[in-house]
């Protein structure tokens, strides 16, 4: 009699690569595992047919009677702040989320150019 065998993974070359990305619907307060990144913009909620969010590898969702931290996050994400892990410290309350994307929004040079001014006017003034 013997022990059986150890079932081995089957080396499944279509699937090896191929990874689940989070999707969260802000309606449904629900985050949903989708593997197509490609098709990203039509990506409907199976539960009330609305537009899914791609939040990032690393999201990880508020509790779902947590209000206050689902309309920060999709704030963060509306304004294309996304999860990653990079190591990012994100904002703890929702009245600093927008201070956070005007810091990380990249500006193109004339906008930084009239930032430059406009810190100026206020140092004369």
């Amino acid at each position: 009699m013997g022990f059986p065998k150890a079932k081995r993974w089957k080396n499944d070359k279509e699937n090896r690569n191929t990874f689940s990305y989070s999707y969260a619907c802000f309606s449904c307060r629900k985050v949903f595992r989708h593997k197509n990144v490609k098709d990203s913009e039509n990506v409907i909620c199976p539960q009330c047919s609305g537009k899914l969010w791609f939040t990032g590898t690393a999201f990880k969702a508020p509790r779902k009677d947590n209000v206050h931290q689902w309309l920060k996050v999709e704030e963060l994400i509306k304004n294309g702040t996304l999860f990653f892990r990079e190591g990012v410290i994100f904002p703890e309350k929702l009245k600093e989320v927008s201070d956070f994307i005007k810091s990380r929004h990249k500006r193109n040079p004339g906008e930084q150019l009239l930032e430059k001014i406009d810190e100026r006017k206020n140092k004369a003034v």
